[in-house]
């Protein structure tokens, strides 16, 4: 609450205009009205890191001219309707996702046969199953039980506590990409940047040891 109320107090009238490729993060922890006040959010495709104060960008944390520091590691790991791992037909064991319809996202095309590799799994076609053009629609597609996707744990997790998604394996495949706060290296000079800098790193922070408890 105290580097909350110090953000609101170091950004004063004129908005914090940031750029990101997701809000979620901040949207999550902040009331709609005291955001649109506080922040101007711009796509990543709108404007230049120059045009902007700060952002959030996915990645693997290498931009040119830019310090990129990590809010949110990702692990890819399978997720499905609690529905698939009933019955004694049931989703048991990672060989027996030769029987299920593997859930692609073409934004991630080799992510199947990394995690079968990664899991040591063989004699399964990493290549079948069934694309989507946005994860979010193959994580719909688990939910409804029309197969298996590979989760990341970001984008699942609020469908991982409703119940909607179920991970049934414990093998979990740390991912290369992260979200990373970035901006200029001059930029936290400026005091509504360092106030923003710090309150964003505490909520990570505090995301990490909920996560790990």
């Amino acid at each position: 609450m105290e580097r909350t109320a110090e953000l609101f107090r170091s950004i004063g009238q004129a908005p914090l205009v940031m750029q990101r490729e997701i809000d979620g993060f901040i949207m999550n922890r902040l009331q709609g009205a005291l955001l649109e006040e506080a922040f101007r959010l711009v796509d990543e495709g709108y404007a230049s890191i120059e045009d902007v104060d700060i952002g959030i960008r996915y990645g693997r944390g290498q931009w040119p001219n830019l310090v990129a520091e990590r809010l949110v590691s990702e692990d890819v790991m399978p997720v499905c309707a609690p529905s698939l791992m009933k019955g004694p037909n049931g989703l048991k064991k990672p060989a027996d996702l030769k029987r299920f319809t593997l859930l692609h996202s073409v934004s991630f095309p080799d992510d199947w046969q990394v995690w079968l590799t990664a899991a040591g799994v063989k004699g399964i076609d990493a290549s079948r199953g069934i694309s989507f053009d946005f994860a979010l629609a193959a994580y719909q597609a688990a939910m409804d039980g029309l197969g298996v996707a590979l989760g990341r744990n970001p984008l699942v997790e609020p469908d991982l506590k409703a119940g909607r998604l179920v991970v049934p394996f414990d093998f979990k495949r740390s991912s290369d990409f992260a979200y990373y706060l970035v901006y200029p290296p001059e930029a936290i000079r400026r005091r509504k940047i360092k106030a923003f800098r710090d309150w964003v790193m505490s909520l990570a922070e505090v995301a990490a040891l909920t996560e790990a408890a």
